[in-house]
């Protein structure tokens, strides 16, 4: 009986070294795919960061459109037009005056 008991007892050692090993190799998978998802965390949220700034951005860039349409509607194309085509015309002038010289 005494050897019964005993040999109970390796088999329940022996399954609980085995149940131990299974443990360990699962926690270290769990530790694995822990540190996967905290590497996860870390780059979405460096990228949120960037992202938390675009709007500031976005509204300079509003600013400085609405400065140039401001500018722009100002300019007077028509006279601004007729200013190019008279200087044209003194351009030619100027070089017909250097070829006759």
């Amino acid at each position: 009986m005494a050897d019964d008991i005993k040999k109970i007892i390796e088999e329940a050692t022996l399954e609980l070294r085995q149940d131990i090993n299974s443990v360990g190799v699962n926690v270290e998978q769990i530790q694995s795919d822990v540190k996967q998802v905290l590497e996860g965390v870390e780059i979405h949220t460096q990228q949120l960061n960037r992202l938390a700034s675009v709007p500031d951005k976005l509204e300079k860039m509003d600013d400085r459109l609405a400065a140039m349409e401001t500018t722009l509607e100002s300019v007077n194309l028509p006279m601004l037009k007729q200013k190019v085509v008279g200087l044209e015309k003194r351009i030619e002038i100027l070089e017909g005056k250097f070829h006759l010289a």
